[in-house]
C-alpha cells in the first residue's frame, strides 16, 4: 500500500511539472503572438523578463528523482 502511495505521489509530481512547463510555454507563445500582431515598437523596459534556463537531463537516467522534480516545481 505504501509503495502504491509513493507511485501515486510521483505521478502527481510529474503531472504538475508537465502542467507548469506547458503553461510557461503557452504564456511565452501568447506574448510572442501578441507582439507580432501589434507590430508596435515597445520600450524594452516594459517587456516581461524571462530567465533562460535548461532543465538538466541525462539520457543515462531515464527518470528524475522526486527531489529534483520538487525543486523544479518550486522554481516556477
Amino acid at each position: 500500500m505504501a509503495h502504491r502511495d509513493e507511485l501515486e505521489y510521483e505521478k502527481e509530481m510529474k503531472n504538475t511539472f508537465i502542467s507548469l512547463l506547458l503553461s510557461i510555454q503557452n504564456r511565452r507563445r501568447q506574448f510572442a503572438n501578441e507582439r507580432k500582431r501589434k507590430a508596435l515598437k515597445i520600450d524594452s523596459s516594459q517587456l516581461p523578463q524571462y530567465m533562460t534556463a535548461s532543465i538538466p537531463y541525462d539520457e543515462t537516467h531515464q527518470n528524475m528523482d522526486n527531489n529534483t522534480l520538487q525543486a523544479l516545481i518550486k522554481c516556477k
